[in-house]
């Protein structure tokens, strides 16, 4: 469990990242706490959403059909940030 959560705090940082090249107007995300309230992109079908409420109760979602369609829209604004398991990101080549 720990290391799922270890992966949201990777993925969180990660989709900042994207934000923060995307969009010079958008607010910069430097500790996990700044993200509650916030609206997170994940991919339908998977537990990350729960993953994410464990740390941030007040997190709304977007769903999306893949990972990088849940990257992009962190990227044009459409969401705060995104999260997912970090051994997939890995397998994937997001890291």
């Amino acid at each position: 469990m720990r290391s799922n959560k270890l992966g949201i705090v990777f993925v969180v940082f990660f989709c900042s990242c994207l934000v923060l090249s995307g969009c010079s107007k958008r607010e910069k995300i430097s500790g996990l706490q700044q993200l509650n309230s916030k609206e997170f992109a994940i991919p339908t079908g998977t537990v990350t959403d729960q993953l994410v409420l464990s740390k941030l109760p007040n997190a709304r979602f977007k769903y999306f059909n893949s990972v990088m369609d849940a990257a992009l829209s962190v990227k044009a604004g459409k969401a705060d940030a995104a999260a997912y398991d970090e051994p997939i990101l890995k397998n994937i080549g997001f890291t």
